[in-house]
């Protein structure tokens, strides 16, 4: 789990640049995140998705959940010096902070 600021539930999938996927998603999944919005931002990521599978008249489990998560850590892995949203890079700099830090104990 990631804390976001604000936000009560968050996912990692929550601090992911949503430009880094939405091309992937629509064509795995034939939703456009530009034209569909989850109603409620502040949801966490998983449940956000199912709003905008829901609202696309789509259906939405746990199976299809898993392969947005995998189709999220794909596009990750494929660019990560852009996949990270910029209003969340603190997130991650303090994480690499912690893991190194970690990594020095050892």
């Amino acid at each position: 789990m990631t804390v976001v600021p604000g936000r009560m539930n968050t996912e990692f999938e929550d601090i992911v640049n949503v430009d880094c996927y939405k091309k992937d998603i629509s064509t795995r999944f034939g939703i456009d995140l530009d034209k569909i919005a989850p109603r409620n931002r502040k949801m966490k990521w998983s449940a956000k998705m199912a709003d905008v599978f829901e609202q696309s008249g789509k259906p939405f489990d746990s199976s299809i959940k898993q392969r947005l998560k995998f189709v999220v850590a794909e596009a990750v892995a494929s660019s990560p010096a852009t996949a990270i949203n910029d209003n969340f890079d603190s997130i991650i700099a303090n994480l690499v902070g912690s893991l190194e830090d970690k990594l020095k104990e050892l």
